[in-house]
């Protein structure tokens, strides 16, 4: 799930800072009236010509925010509570044919896809920030992404009689390894495995921190992976506080399709192995860390939670143990607030009213639905689909979902209706539903899974992934033979909550390391 969460588990820093506004001209009235048929219409235009090598596609989006100043709007792109007072658009876009030669985004056609929906044709007259991006990145999803391009922000004002030109006058530089400290390093491998499922050059990063007593003494040192929350990038290695004897790797939260959940999947490819069989190998042997299972641990908090837990799992005999909070549904029975199984529509419950997707921990009062979250990404999907996104829902589908003919993953639901297709969801669901899988392969995994487990989460979750964490729980205490495990629960925590520090949880591996 969301990153900041996520983060806080590993150090309770803030992870973006947020731009600072500046004296603008009004923003649209609050209660302006709504201008019927008055969508705007976006001429957007590259300072040369560019077409996309054959498979490789590209989505133009245009982003509208309220003119408070702000010179860059791409994060608005996967915040839902930031693009509301707004609006965004995407459409797929493969080339810019000659100098100057202008795309155009008319956001009342009905192949652009729209946030909120509906709002092309009653948008507030006003003035408002204005932003494009062309995303083409073919190894890593988010709107900075290296080849990616995109326009200054500028001031527009509605209603417009004209199109409104902007121009992708910028483009993200290739990728660079941050400067290394005493204690902090960058690993950047090629995987054959996932190279040869893409038929290109792909990279694993990781982030790698050392001990404070740095390289000195010949011992082993222990491993701890780490993995953060939603497309957390292996940067964040730079917050984590160093611990004695121990060597804690940060891993990458970005990819082809988005974060990998650095899991094994017919859609984005072999993460799972290429991080255990690939990455893991050579910090090992550079870092003089791990060695065994008794020596190596995973841990992380939301989308970390799950990739922790799921490392432990389909890789019993690797690891020694998984510290996983408020992690990701562990059962597809709570997707969520969604039953794969059993519901009809993923956007409308039985009882008629929107699915809600993030609540407020403390009030309980809706944030947002799951048709306005998938309507977000369907922005920024090639297509017009969430699956493709990259973003949160179109992560899960990608990684958990069966492969299509062209490569793409089949939709567990209908992107515009939000109708399940349970025919799909059954293809893969007992390989990533983890309680299903569990209890499909209990004989073989109990044994190599005693004592090795560690759940917490929130009763508030504002995700409500306490409830996957119960169905998972309510397995592990009827399964047979039984396990030693641990499940923690606050009955007034949210998303974020833990139960212990995470020095302590460190020094809870060096313990389970001990003959």
């Amino acid at each position: 799930m969301k990153p900041l969460f996520a983060l806080s588990f590993l150090f309770a820093l803030p992870i973006y800072a947020g731009c600072q506004p500046s004296t603008a001209p009004a923003p649209p009235a609050e209660n302006a009236p709504a201008v019927p048929n008055a969508a705007p219409v976006f001429a957007v235009s590259a300072p040369a010509p560019v077409k996309l090598p054959a498979g490789q596609h590209g989505r133009l989006m245009v982003i509208l925010a309220p003119d408070t100043g702000q010179n860059d709007l791409r994060d608005r792109l996967t915040d839902v509570e930031s693009a509301r007072d707004g609006a965004a658009f995407g459409t797929d876009a493969d080339a810019f044919p000659a100098p100057d030669a202008r795309v155009s985004l008319n956001t009342a056609d009905r192949t652009v896809a729209a946030f909120p929906l509906g709002i092309a044709k009653t948008l507030a007259p006003g003035t408002y920030r204005v932003q494009a991006v062309w995303a083409v990145s073919l190894d890593l999803r988010g709107a900075d992404a290296p080849g990616n391009s995109f326009s200054a922000a500028q001031t527009m004002t509605l209603p417009a009689t004209a199109p409104i030109s902007l121009t992708l006058s910028e483009t993200v530089p290739p990728e660079t390894l941050p400067q290394e400290t005493a204690t902090v390093k960058w690993v950047r491998l090629r995987s054959e495995k996932l190279s040869a499922f893409y038929g290109r050059p792909i990279f694993l990063r990781a982030g790698v921190v050392l001990p404070p007593d740095g390289s000195g003494g010949t011992a082993p040192r222990l491993l701890c992976v780490r993995i953060g929350g939603f497309h957390t990038r292996y940067t964040a290695a730079r917050r984590i506080k160093p611990y004695p004897g121990m060597v804690q790797v940060m891993l990458d939260g970005d990819g082809p399709s988005g974060d990998s959940y650095s899991t094994d999947s017919a859609v984005a490819g072999a993460f799972g192995d290429a991080t255990v069989n690939e990455l893991l190998p050579v910090i090992e042997k550079e870092f003089r860390c791990g060695g065994a299972a008794k020596r190596r641990f995973t841990t992380g908090g939301s989308t970390g939670g799950w990739v922790s837990l799921a490392l432990q799992v389909y890789y019993p005999d690797t690891f020694g143990g998984c510290w996983s909070g408020f992690p990701d549904p562990l059962d597809f029975h709570a997707y969520q607030k969604i039953n794969l199984y059993a519901d009809k529509n993923a956007y409308v419950g039985a009882d008629g009213k929107e699915v809600v997707s993030a609540r407020d921990a403390l009030t309980g009062i809706t944030k947002w639905t799951v048709r306005e979250e998938c309507a977000l990404e369907n922005v920024s999907g090639f297509g017009g689909s969430y699956v493709s996104s990259g973003g949160q829902w179109g992560a899960w589908n990608t990684v958990f979902g069966s492969r299509d003919k062209a490569g793409r993953a089949v939709p567990f639901w209908n992107p515009v209706t939000g109708e399940i297709n349970r025919v799909v969801v059954e293809k893969t669901a007992p390989r990533y539903d983890l309680a299903r899988y569990c209890a499909a392969n209990w004989k073989t995994l109990a044994p190599k899974l005693n004592g090795k487990i560690h759940l917490w989460v929130g009763e508030r979750d504002e995700y409500f992934l306490q409830d996957g964490v119960h169905r998972f729980n309510d397995f592990l205490k009827g399964a047979t033979p039984r396990i030693k495990y641990r499940a923690e629960y606050s009955p007034v925590a949210g998303h974020g909550w833990q139960p212990r520090t995470s020095g302590q949880v460190l020094a809870e591996m060096v313990a389970a390391s001990k003959p």
